[in-house]
């Protein structure tokens, strides 16, 4: 849903991170957890309208599963070329 006043889009993100209202250090607990609508933003990786903070994990996800397989490809190299760790 648009908000006809400001043009953000605002609904239930389907990646989770949907706001709970007052939970944060030295507020008082919240037990209702009902997943509240907040702002959504596109995230390219997924294709979908989710919350904001659900498009940096995914963007900190991908950075992660890079470093992951760089490292992996300079082991795979330092082996083939006979390198052992002592």
């Amino acid at each position: 849903m648009t908000n006809p006043i400001t043009d953000i889009i605002v609904g239930i993100s389907p990646l989770g991170n949907n706001s709970v209202e007052a939970t944060a250090d030295g507020h008082i607990a919240v037990d209702d957890d009902t997943p509240r609508e907040v702002s959504l933003v596109y995230d390219p990786i997924t294709g979908l309208m989710v919350a904001e903070l659900s498009k940096e994990n995914q963007q900190n996800r991908e950075t992660s599963l890079e470093a992951a397989r760089k490292s992996e490809e300079d082991q795979q190299f330092l082996s083939n070329c006979g390198f052992t760790k002592s």
